[in-house]
């Protein structure tokens, strides 16, 4: 199973949009999926209408009073599953490590965890147990802030795990196509070539709570993250 964590320090830049639609986009593809929710706003496990303070979450997994393997939950989409976050996850104290809790879990092809916008243990604990962090950068003017910063996080916490950039709500014009041009000349973090396009079928879908292709198929943004997964499979084969 290949983990692939989506992390960034700036909310409303399309984290949790895109571990949902990336998520949905593998099992579209075949692929057997888990999605592990670890931001307390809940807004993955509320999407796949798993947010309940009374069930088993990743809260209660990672403190040991339950194993992970009792916190999955099956979703409203076939070969999806998920662990559901709860608003406790902010205080958690881990006893028991994800990195080695997801050894368990060899049933999935992929495993995609929702990060919070936050640097605490939790996104410590994701990013040790991911193959890759996916960074989701707007490719706006002020799209980059911080991000040396995220970087240099990710490789403190975790040498090993590699890092890349997924442009988010990119626009089909001169300006969003130099935005990402300078973008990646001034860092030295490799990025993936699909670039998240923002469009209003994928607002839609937001508001709607569900994944962006389930309610507009044929939407550029659907389309997006179809080849967003397409890269990401290549990238799982060669680690």
């Amino acid at each position: 199973m290949k983990t692939f964590a989506i992390w960034n320090l700036k909310g409303g830049i399309g984290k949790t949009t895109t571990a949902v639609n990336l998520a949905y986009s593998l099992v579209e593809d075949g692929k057997k999926v888990l999605l592990i929710d670890m931001d307390q706003q809940g807004n993955a496990s509320s999407m796949m209408r798993r947010y309940n303070l009374n069930q088993r979450s990743i809260t209660e997994a990672l403190e040991g009073r339950c194993s992970v393997l009792s916190a999955i939950k099956k979703t409203w989409i076939p070969e999806l599953s998920i662990i559901p976050a709860d608003i406790r996850v902010r205080t958690l104290l881990p006893q028991c490590h994800l990195a080695g809790e997801k050894k368990k879990l060899t049933q999935y092809d992929y495993c995609i965890i929702d990060c919070p916008p936050a640097a605490g243990m939790i996104t410590r604990e994701a990013v040790q147990a991911a193959n890759q962090v996916i960074i989701p950068v707007p490719a706006t003017r002020w799209g980059c802030e911080g991000l040396d910063m995220v970087s240099d996080l990710i490789e403190e916490m975790s040498y090993r795990t590699e890092r890349k950039i997924l442009f988010t709500m990119f626009k089909n014009n001169a300006q969003s196509r130099k935005q990402i041009q300078t973008i990646l000349e001034s860092y030295q973090i490799p990025a993936y070539e699909t670039a998240i396009t923002r469009t209003e079928d994928a607002i839609s879908a937001e508001n709607m709570r569900k994944p962006i292709a389930r309610c507009r198929k044929h939407s550029q943004a659907a389309a997006d993250y179809r080849e967003l997964a397409k890269e990401v499979m290549e990238d799982a084969k060669v680690k």
